[in-house]
């Protein structure tokens, strides 16, 4: 089931800023899927080749998974994630473009100022 998949999708990718292999993987596989179910109607609008090893086009895609979490998804979302803050700047209402929710898990925001070393 998908919600249960972007759910553990979200667990696994919490706190983390580069994705290593095994994460990356689940992070194109979750995001082609949102993209195929149609579940997402302003971040996710195309599916992403998970071969990639551009840099960038491993970021917007990190990014824009958790701005659909963030912004649209309204299905299961696990207490042992929590949001901790933002990337970029400007109103968080008039420019969603620039601003990209940062998740981390819940121990280690509650240990160290969330930024964790996983």
């Amino acid at each position: 089931m998908l919600e249960v998949e972007i759910a553990e999708a979200a667990l696994d990718l919490a706190g983390h800023t580069s994705p290593n292999r095994e994460l990356k993987q689940v992070l194109f596989n979750i995001h082609n899927k949102i993209y195929e179910s149609g579940l997402s109607k302003r971040w996710i609008v195309r599916k992403e080749n998970p071969n990639t090893m551009c840099g960038s086009c491993i970021r917007r895609v990190r990014q824009n998974f958790w701005k659909f979490y963030h912004f649209e998804y309204e299905g299961l979302k696990p207490d042992d994630i929590v949001f901790h803050g933002r990337e970029g700047g400007g109103s968080i209402e008039n420019s969603r473009n620039n601003f990209s929710p940062i998740y981390v898990k819940a121990q280690l925001k509650n240990t160290t100022d969330g930024k964790g070393t996983n």
